[in-house]
């Protein structure tokens, strides 16, 4: 009975992370300015296109900068060992969100903050209102098969993006291109 009960709730709770990702999601956008170099140097200010879900979980999907060309990201893992992000990130990765940088569209910033690498990744805890924002940019070193922070980006609030009708982009829709903030 007890079996049955636990899968119930599994199912359950999968039903209702599910249904919070496709209909409840909601779009907002959180601007930052930079407190370091790195971060001054790489982009300037930053806008992060964020959805929350209906359990309150927050995801970035886009990255807008003030200084390059804008990127998606997209929720990934690469096959680091957790001792090995552990040691990279000094310290306790739980919470930490890794996101891979659109190989196309970020290639520039990829190639640039990591020293000529093809790819690169994000590290960071989920964006929250009022709260600062570290990033901690990765590359892989494939002899080690670990990850290797290239910079640290360091960033202050600065505030939220509300748009009339809970429409954050209306150019989308347009077809016209997008700007920069």
């Amino acid at each position: 009975m007890k079996t049955a009960t636990a899968t119930a709730t599994a199912v359950l709770v999968a039903a209702l992370t599910a249904a919070g990702q496709a209909s409840a999601s909601e779009e907002r956008r959180f601007s930052y300015a930079p407190v370091n170099e790195e971060a001054l140097h790489r982009t300037q200010e930053i806008h992060l296109l964020v959805r929350q879900g209906l359990l309150g979980g927050m995801q970035v999907e886009h990255l807008y900068r003030s200084r390059g060309n804008d990127f998606a990201l997209k929720v990934s893992f690469p096959p680091w060992r957790l001792g090995a992000l552990r040691a990279a990130l000094q310290g306790d990765p739980s919470g930490v969100h890794i996101y891979q940088v659109d190989p196309v569209a970020g290639e520039g910033f990829a190639r640039g903050a990591c020293h000529g690498a093809a790819k690169a990744w994000l590290a960071m805890v989920a964006p929250q209102p009022y709260d600062p924002l570290v990033i901690a940019v990765l590359a892989d070193d494939p002899a080690a098969h670990a990850p290797v922070v290239c910079e640290r980006l360091e960033y202050r609030w600065q505030g939220e993006w509300v748009l009339p009708g809970g429409r954050n982009d209306s150019r989308k829709d347009a077809g016209q291109q997008q700007t920069k903030f």
